[in-house]
């Protein structure tokens, strides 16, 4: 994204802004702001106009989250009331652009495009404290100032309406930042509205980042986007409501979810697609600790083609919305993923069709005491292999490449017993004498094969039934005593253990 015009950063401030924010004119006890300043350790000096109430620089005194020589100067900042941006926009670039950090108080403030530079922060006092996107603002509302050496930016505490057409909310990218370090943004406490694009994004290189409490409601295209080059980062308790794209679509690597929720994903406002989901997951070695899907258009979480991807105690629930074929967790060609203790069902009016559903080949992938359900059943394989699978529903070995070992196994249940696949190359299937005997093509019989025979159906004269011959890996040839027996004949192929 490079909305980003102003010049580079200058030097870097050598101390990083405060462990503390300041309320707005006064505090609940009376106190004035600038008493508050003072009392802080800050130098202040009351600016008037354009917004500015008071500029001031620390003196080291209090908490803070870097320890360096310098003072960080900070400006506490009011809306101007400027319907246009420019003022609200030149007074919070003009702080926090600079590597300082702006201060708003409750109130709408007008923007076009905020560009914090290194160590710069745009803090409010929570919900109240509203970035209002002016008309015909392109790009992204939010960005770094300059991508390839932008570090260490923090916002939070406010709300951000994004409703202009195809305005995205906040962009995180470092395009061109080297490798020998992390930018280490961190974001708070952050609610964007009515995104006209993605409501957060997470581009290239955005590398250590702390997301925390961020939330969206109504983007026109995804909740959270994640970026391939976007790694290493902390997302925790962020929530994505309702989004035309995917809640959360996580193309990036290394990346950790805790407590994270994402809802309503497809959702255009009045109808749901049958393409978007609430989790759409391509990186590798991301990790999803007790995360939420719920509502999605397709499926609730979707391991497409990821590798080293855990999901551990998440819930997938009522997900389908669109009315397609969705279900609550689908891995489509996951490798050496975990799926483990998930839960989630259609409580009521509820879509999804399956709790657990694979495609294609699985390798090493693990599916273990899960509980989700959907409304026909609790897990569909649709193709593929290379997986296990145990659960309150059902279990699936033949994953396991030397295959499942067990002692004793005794089955307690009157009519539960044993099934096995028939078919081309399998271990089970019927076979149909001519004037006494067949041979079948069947990869799946070895030279140490124990095959077992039985009549079916009795057909012309019956006669007792042998394995007359057999080539390893290709055929064996099934004889009668009679050369007019025409029987269905029934085999049953096991290995020695």
């Amino acid at each position: 994204m490079s909305d980003q015009t102003a010049q580079p950063d200058s030097t870097t401030p050598s101390r990083e802004r405060p462990g503390r924010t300041f309320p707005p004119a006064r505090s609940a006890g009376g106190a004035s702001r600038r008493g508050l300043l003072r009392a802080a350790g800050a130098s202040v000096a009351v600016v008037g106009g354009g917004g500015l109430l008071e500029g001031f620089t620390f003196s080291g005194k209090g908490t803070s989250d870097r320890s360096t020589s310098a003072a960080t100067s900070e400006m506490a900042i009011s809306p101007s009331a400027d319907t246009t941006g420019a003022a609200d926009t030149a007074a919070i670039n003009a702080v926090a652009g600079a590597g300082g950090t702006a201060l708003l108080t409750n109130g709408t403030y007008y923007v076009t495009h905020l560009l914090p530079g290194s160590y710069g922060a745009i803090v409010g006092t929570g919900p109240n404290t509203i970035l209002q996107a002016v008309s015909g603002t392109s790009g992204y509302a939010i960005a770094l100032k300059t991508p390839a050496s932008t570090i260490q930016v923090y916002l939070a505490n406010f709300t951000l309406n994004a409703n202009v057409s195809g305005l995205g909310g906040i962009l995180i990218g470092n395009t061109g930042f080297g490798t020998s370090s992390d930018p280490q943004h961190t974001l708070e406490n952050i609610y964007i509205l009515d995104a006209g694009a993605d409501a957060f994004h997470f581009g290239a290189n955005a590398r250590s980042m702390r997301v925390t409490n961020c939330r969206q409601y109504n983007a026109a295209g995804a909740g959270f986007w994640i970026e391939v080059a976007a790694t290493d980062n902390a997302f925790t308790g962020c929530i994505s409501g309702p989004s035309a794209g995917h809640g959360f679509n996580v193309v990036g690597w290394n990346n950790f979810f805790s407590s994270c929720k994402g809802f309503y994903s497809g959702f255009n406002g009045s109808a749901f697609d049958t393409a978007h989901n609430a989790w759409e997951v391509t990186g590798w070695y991301n990790t999803f600790a007790s995360c939420s899907a719920q509502n999605g258009a397709l499926h609730g979480f979707d391991l497409n083609d990821c590798t080293n991807v855990t999901l551990v105690g998440c819930c997938a629930d009522a997900n389908n919305s669109g009315g397609g074929a969705g279900v609550g967790i689908n891995t489509i060609g996951a490798t050496y993923c975990a799926v483990i203790g998930c839960t989630g069902d259609n409580r009521t009016g509820g879509q999804q069709l399956y709790g657990l559903q694979v495609t294609g080949t699985q390798t090493g992938t693990t599916f273990f005491a899960n509980t989700v359900t959907g409304s026909t059943g609790a897990f569909h394989y649709v193709s593929g292999g290379g997986y296990l699978l145990t659960g309150a529903f059902n279990a699936d070995f033949s994953g396991i490449p030397g295959g499942a070992q067990f002692g004793n196994i005794d089955v307690k249940v009157a009519g539960a017993g044993l099934q096995v696949k028939e078919g081309t190359n399998c271990k089970q299937g019927t076979a149909v004498l001519v004037r006494g005997t067949v041979t079948m093509a069947d990869t799946a019989a070895t030279a140490s094969s124990r095959i077992f025979l039985t009549s079916q159906a009795d057909g012309g004269t019956p006669g007792f039934l042998r394995v007359s011959a057999r080539t390893a890996g290709t055929s064996f040839t099934i004889t009668s005593s009679s050369g007019t027996d025409t029987s269905i004949v029934a085999y049953e192929i096991f290995e020695p253990g």
